[in-house]
C-alpha cells in the first residue's frame, strides 16, 4: 500500500489505458436508461457549479484531455498527508500498528500544496412546482423513473426521523411504494426511495424502472404514496415495524472487520464518534408517529418534485401530459450524456 501511495509511476501507456476504458463506459451511458435518467436529474437538481451538477467521474471531453502530466498533478495536489487517515481493524494492537505506519508511510511529504477545497456557493433547485423532464427511448420496453428534491443534511436534527419516515416510504422491501407498485399493481420489479447522504446534503431520490403501458399509472401511485405519507398520520404498528428495521440492522454493520472499517470510515466523513452509533438507535426508538408526518411534509416533494422519465415518448408522453402534473420539457439524451 505504501508503495502504491507513495511511489506511483502514472506511466504513459498505463494512463492512456485506463482513459480510453473510462472514456468508452462514459460514451456507452447514452444507451443505459437508468444512467441517462440519473444524470439528467442531477444536473437539473444541481445547477452548474454545484459539486453535484456533474457525475464524479466526469464526462468525455474532461476524460479525453487526461495525460499522464495531468494525473501526476493532481495526485502530487491531492494525496496529501495532511489529508490522510488509517482505518485498521484487525489482531493488532495499536503500539504495532503506529509502527507499522511509521515505517511505511513516517517520510511521506506532500509534493505540492494541497488543493484548497472550494466552497459550495450554487444551492439546490427547489421547485415551485413539479417539474417533468422528459428523455426519448424509442422501442424501450421500460421507463425508467427518477423523481425527487434536494435532500436533508446528514448531521440536521431530522436525521432519525428521516430514515424511519423513509423506511416506511420507500427504503425497504415491505415498503409502502414497493407493496403498491410492485406487489399489488404489479407493475415493477421493484422501487425504493433513497435520501442520498454526502458532505453536502445530497437529493431524495424515488427510483424505479417500469412497463412502459404503465407509466402513466405508476406516477398515479408513486405520487399517492407520497401525499398519503405526508397527510396522515402512520399507524403504531407501522411505526413499530419500521423502527425495529432501522434498528436491529446497526448490529449487522459491525459484523466483520470489512464491515467495521467501513463503518468507521462513514463516521469519520462526518465527524462523528463511535458512540454515535448507540445513540442513532435511542433516536430511533424515541420517534414518533408525530415525527414522521412532520418530516415527511417538510423534505418530501409532493407538490414541488423534478421528475425524469426516459422511455418511448410515442407511446408514453400523452398518457404523462394528461395527468396535469406539471410543466413538461424534452431533454436530448446527447445533451445529458457528454
Amino acid at each position: 500500500m505504501a508503495d502504491i501511495v507513495l511511489r506511483p509511476t502514472f506511466r504513459s501507456d498505463n494512463v492512456k489505458q485506463q482513459r480510453d476504458l473510462r472514456l468508452q463506459s462514459i460514451l456507452q451511458r447514452r444507451d443505459q436508461p437508468t444512467q441517462v435518467a440519473s444524470l439528467a436529474f442531477n444536473q437539473i437538481v444541481f445547477p452548474e457549479g454545484h459539486p453535484y451538477h456533474n457525475p464524479a467521474d466526469g464526462d468525455s471531453a474532461s476524460t479525453a484531455a487526461l495525460d499522464s502530466a495531468r494525473v501526476r498533478n493532481f495526485y502530487d495536489h491531492a494525496f496529501v498527508p495532511e489529508r490522510a487517515k488509517f482505518v485498521v481493524v484487525g489482531d493488532v494492537t495499536e503500539p504495532e500498528m503506529r509502527a507499522l505506519l511509521a515505517k511505511r508511510f513516517g517520510a511521506w511529504k506532500h509534493a505540492g500544496e494541497p488543493t484548497a477545497i472550494p466552497k459550495v456557493a450554487v444551492a439546490p433547485v427547489a421547485n415551485d412546482g413539479v417539474k417533468i423532464y422528459l428523455v426519448d427511448k424509442p422501442g424501450a420496453a421500460q421507463s425508467v423513473i427518477q423523481l425527487g428534491s434536494p435532500g436533508a443534511e446528514r448531521l440536521g436534527p431530522d436525521f432519525a426521523a428521516i430514515t424511519v419516515m423513509n423506511t416506511i416510504l420507500g427504503n425497504s422491501f415491505s415498503s409502502r411504494l414497493n407493496t403498491n407498485l410492485r406487489e399489488t399493481k404489479g407493475y415493477t420489479y421493484g422501487i425504493s426511495s433513497r435520501f442520498v447522504w454526502s458532505p453536502l446534503p445530497g437529493p431524495f431520490v424515488i427510483a424505479s424502472s417500469v412497463r412502459t403501458n404503465v407509466t402513466d399509472s405508476s406516477l398515479v401511485e408513486i405520487f399517492k404514496e407520497l401525499r398519503s405519507i405526508r397527510d396522515a398520520p402512520v399507524d403504531a404498528k407501522e411505526l413499530d415495524r419500521a423502527k425495529a428495521y432501522v434498528a436491529l440492522a446497526v448490529p449487522g454493520r459491525f459484523e466483520t472487520n470489512a464491515s467495521i472499517a467501513a463503518q468507521l470510515v462513514d463516521l469519520g466523513t462526518y465527524g462523528l464518534p463511535l458512540a454515535s452509533v448507540n445513540d442513532m438507535v435511542s433516536r430511533v426508538n424515541a420517534v414518533t408517529a408525530a415525527d414522521v408526518q412532520r418530516v415527511a411534509r417538510q423534505y418530501l416533494p409532493a407538490d414541488k418534485a423534478t421528475l425524469v422519465v426516459v422511455g418511448d415518448l410515442t407511446k408514453v408522453r400523452a398518457g404523462i401530459e394528461a395527468l396535469k402534473l406539471g410543466t413538461i420539457t424534452v431533454l436530448d439524451v446527447s445533451s445529458i450524456a457528454r
